[in-house]
């Protein structure tokens, strides 16, 4: 008989803190693979507490089109964690408009004779031609100058942030340890 992932034998597992069997109703789920829906794997996560979950999954959920998203996906992601969704991608959605229509300045290298506003384009028309081709009237030095400006302003890896902060608020709200360590505390006098 092959095992079978078991929400049933993970919710009592949980209840009454079963660590092997949280462990293997775990396991059973990952040998579930690709058929283990992110949206079902999120609401089993945040249900039962299984927070090595949350991050990857909620990257998953990221990559998804909204649209695709039925109302049974968002009962199973829960009002929080749909909230959270929702707002990571609103706000990664409008970094990129500002990202793609806010044009970096040209940082002049020391050395150059070029003026800096010679070059003027939008963001994303910079960052298509800074793929390692020559830009007419940008040196190579102010190429490279510009390029080191534009990653270290963060701009480009502030998708990342948005999402790690969405994880952490919803985590945040997942953390019912206190009250657990209370319930063990009450429970064991």
């Amino acid at each position: 008989m092959v095992p079978v992932a078991s929400p049933p034998l993970l919710k009592l597992s949980t209840f009454l803190e079963i660590k092997d069997g949280i462990a293997h109703a775990v396991h059973e789920f990952a040998l579930k693979g690709d058929d283990f829906h992110p949206t079902l794997q999120f609401e089993l996560g945040r249900r039962y507490h299984i927070d090595d979950w949350i991050d990857p999954v909620f990257r998953k959920l990221m990559k998804l089109p909204l649209a695709s998203l039925d109302m049974h996906h968002m009962d199973q992601i829960g009002s929080a964690g749909f909230f959270w969704l929702v707002q990571a991608q609103a706000k990664i959605n409008n970094h990129r408009k500002q990202f793609a229509f806010d044009t970096p300045t040209i940082i002049n290298h020391p050395d150059c004779d070029t003026p800096g506003d010679y070059v003027h384009m939008t963001c994303v028309d910079l960052l298509n031609l800074l793929k390692g081709t020559e830009i007419e009237g940008l040196c190579e030095p102010c190429r490279i100058r510009t390029v080191t400006w534009v990653w270290r302003t963060g701009h480009v890896t502030q998708k990342e942030i948005f999402v790690d902060d969405a994880v952490t608020a919803f985590m945040a709200l997942q953390t019912d340890e206190p009250i657990r360590a209370a319930l063990r505390n009450f429970v064991s006098t």
